[in-house]
């Protein structure tokens, strides 16, 4: 992989993701309250459609970043732009639009064992008032999709790692969201479901949705090559040609 010291600019169309000097901190509160520097001074603008890995080792920052992708980690200093705006300057309820608009896959799944596959993936959409014919249309096809048709009826409780994995990005695709961001996405899948999933969220960017891959695993980008986000663990962010 050939290496640059920032992010391109996007080709074409507006970015979707842009950073502009952006701090982030952790452990704020336990280290009296200054917290220990993730990423400093990070510059990127990712286009609509745009597909990146997001790499380094761990404790880097990669989750840390993430979290600030899907609004829920306000950064220290800096700019951040999500899907065209900045959450900084908007008000609460567009800033709940914004977040609904984005899909998001946890390592740890997130699934509710009360409910049954069909009614954790359908969650998001129950939320946003969609009628249950149209919620019905749009979990089978994401379910199939998925190839998880067979488990709707079932409790996250009884699920193989790999079968609670594909559920929760059935959830985070439901929506049909202009942002995804996975972590460590393919962590509980052998490397045959892995290309497939991966191949998925290649499918997805082509369609028009920006994806954000965030992975430990050096293997994975040889299945996609894409350009990736690599974070050194001191601080600093680079983009990386595939």
């Amino acid at each position: 992989m050939q290496h640059h010291s920032a992010c391109a600019p996007p080709a074409c169309g507006r970015a979707m993701i842009r950073l502009r000097n952006l701090c982030l901190t952790v452990g704020g509160a336990a280290n009296g309250g200054r917290g220990r520097i993730v990423l400093d001074q990070a510059n990127c603008d990712i286009p609509q459609g745009g597909f990146r890995w997001l790499l380094g080792p761990s404790g880097a920052g990669k989750s840390t970043l993430l979290r600030a992708l899907q609004l829920a980690h306000p950064p220290e200093r800096g700019t951040l732009e999500v899907l065209g705006a900045d959450p900084a300057h908007a008000g609460r309820r567009a800033t709940a639009r914004l977040r609904r608009r984005i899909g998001a896959v946890h390592q740890d799944y997130r699934l509710l064992p009360e409910l049954s596959v069909f009614d954790n993936v359908a969650l998001p959409l129950r939320l946003d008032g969609m009628a249950e014919r149209s919620i019905r249309e749009e979990v089978d096809a994401i379910l199939s999709w998925l190839r998880i048709s067979p488990l709707r009826d079932r409790s996250p409780r009884y699920l193989s790692g790999g079968e609670q994995q594909r559920t929760a990005i059935a959830r985070a695709l439901v929506k049909r969201p202009g942002l995804l961001l996975a972590d460590e996405p393919t962590n509980a899948l052998d490397e045959t479901e892995s290309l497939r999933l991966v191949r998925l969220f290649e499918e997805l960017s082509g369609l028009g949705t920006t994806v954000v891959i965030a992975t430990h695993n050096p293997a994975l980008p040889r299945l996609v090559p894409a350009r990736a986000l690599v974070l050194d663990g001191r601080g600093q962010m680079v983009e990386s040609a595939p």
